[in-house]
């Protein structure tokens, strides 16, 4: 029985891949921000067609925090917080 392959973000290019994915499929992309409040924060990196932006939106109860940037800025910040997002790829029930 052949192994499932977990995409990871091991490169710029994969940021690049992960973001155009996430622009071509009009969806968003949530992950946990364990370190952050008391009980942790969300973190949603979002495409809005109508508006041609990536919204990258950070939140804990009671606050919330929105970027606005291009493709460009939205691989760069990918990039940075791979970590974090390669966690959460690992993590069955997100697939």
């Amino acid at each position: 029985m052949a192994k499932k392959r977990i995409f990871q973000i091991k490169s710029k290019e994969d940021a690049g891949f992960f973001a155009t994915e996430i622009k071509h499929y009009d969806s968003g992309f949530h992950y946990y921000l364990p370190l952050m409040g008391v009980n942790g924060g969300m973190r949603t990196v979002r495409w809005y067609p109508e508006r041609d932006i990536f919204c990258v939106a950070t939140s804990t109860p009671g606050w919330e925090n929105r970027e606005e940037g291009s493709l460009p800025d939205t691989i760069e910040y990918l990039w940075k917080d791979r970590k974090l997002i390669n966690a959460e790829l690992r993590y069955i029930e997100s697939a």
